[in-house]
C-alpha cells in the first residue's frame, strides 16, 4: 500500500495509499484500525485524532511507539510513548465512545503473545487471531479461559484504601497508609511496596492491617512483597 494505491488480495486498486504505513491502532468508535505514525494517530482518509505533545517515538526513522496494547478499559487500544526528555512513559487512551461491545483484546492468546514480542523482538502492532473490522461476525469468539481457583479478595475500606488488582498488585489512591489485603498483614511479616521500576517506596511491618507510606507517594499501581521474620520469600495469597 505504500506504492500510491491500496490493493485488495487480487491486486485490484480499492483506493489511494494511506498517509502512513507504520503502525495501526484500534482507537476510535468504529471497528477499523487507525494509523499511528511518530507521535500521532490519524484516521484513514481523515484528519489527526491525537497528537502526543511532549512525546517522542523510537527507532529513528521507523518512528515506533514504546507500546501499543489493550491495557485497560474496553477493547480499544492504548499507546505508550516516552517523553521527549526521556524522564517519563506516558500512556494515552481514547475518549471516543463506541457502540460495539466485546471481550478485551487481551483475552485473545495470540494478541497477548504479540504484545509481549513487541518488547522482545521486531516492534510491530499486535493482532488478534480472528477478523476484527467492518463486517466482522458478532459476537466475536468467546475466549477459552479457565480460572485457577484463586479467591477474590475485597479490599479494606478507609483512609488510603486500595483496590485489589491481582494477587500482589495494589492501586494506591493517596493518603498516609495503605490497607493490606489478606495474607500481607501478619504480625511477623515485613512488607515492601515497590513501584513499576522495582524501587522500594515503603517498607515496614503492617499495624492493624495498614502499612504506613511516606508523604508525597504518587498515586498509582504498586507491587507488594512480603518476608517473614524467620526467612525470606514472597508470600502469595491462599487459594
Amino acid at each position: 500500500w505504500g506504492a500510491g494505491s491500496l490493493l485488495d488480495t487480487h491486486g485490484k486498486s480499492v483506493g489511494g495509499s494511506p498517509s502512513s504505513s507504520n503502525f495501526a491502532v484500534w482507537w476510535d468508535g468504529d471497528l477499523m484500525r487507525e494509523l499511528e505514525n511518530g507521535t500521532t494517530i490519524s484516521k484513514v482518509g481523515g484528519g489527526t485524532l491525537l497528537s502526543a505533545v511532549g512525546c517522542a517515538s523510537n527507532n529513528s526513522t521507523k518512528s515506533t511507539p514504546s507500546l501499543t496494547a489493550d491495557l485497560f478499559g474496553d477493547w480499544r487500544e492504548e499507546v505508550m510513548w516516552r517523553s521527549s526528555d526521556n524522564k517519563e512513559l506516558r500512556i494515552f487512551t481514547t475518549t471516543i465512545p463506541t457502540e460495539y461491545r466485546m471481550y478485551t483484546l487481551m483475552h485473545d492468546p495470540e494478541y497477548r503473545m504479540a504484545v509481549a514480542w513487541q518488547n522482545v523482538a521486531y516492534n510491530q502492532p499486535p493482532h488478534v487471531d480472528y477478523y476484527l473490522g467492518t463486517g466482522m461476525a458478532f459476537p466475536p469468539p468467546k475466549p477459552d479461559i479457565v480460572t485457577d481457583g484463586s479467591v477474590s479478595i475485597a479490599p479494606a475500606r478507609g483512609h488510603g484504601a486500595v483496590r485489589q488488582a491481582g494477587s500482589r498488585m495494589l492501586r494506591f489512591d493517596g493518603g498516609e497508609r495503605i490497607a493490606m489485603p489478606w495474607g500481607f498483614a501478619g504480625a511477623s511479616q515485613v512488607v515492601s511496596l515497590r513501584d513499576a521500576f522495582g524501587r522500594v517506596r515503603a517498607k515496614g511491618i503492617p499495624k492493624q492491617g495498614y502499612l504506613n507510606v511516606p508523604g508525597g507517594l504518587p498515586e498509582g499501581m504498586y507491587f507488594l512483597e512480603s518476608e517473614t521474620a524467620k526467612g525470606n520469600g514472597r508470600i502469595s495469597l491462599p487459594r
